[in-house]
């Protein structure tokens, strides 16, 4: 098979030009923004110094607050 006609094997399963629903792509971007592992990195010193149930507590109001802004503004 000649790369060619393998170019068009491939383009015509996987189409480069199709657009993600714009919905899933903001959901995307917002989950990789809020990645919990690079959250881990930066939040060290809360989670190390504050209680378990304190520290979800600012988590979770956290998360809504920028999630409701990453939605008005994405």
């Amino acid at each position: 098979m000649n790369p060619e006609q393998l170019h068009l094997t491939h383009s015509h399963r996987f189409p480069s030009n199709a657009a993600m629903d714009p919905f899933l792509k903001s959901m995307a971007l917002f989950m990789v923004l809020f990645n919990p592992f690079l959250m881990s990195i930066y939040l060290l010193d809360l989670i190390q110094e504050m209680d378990r149930t304190a520290f979800f507590k600012v988590l979770v109001r956290a998360t809504l607050i920028s999630g409701v802004v990453f939605l008005l503004f994405a």
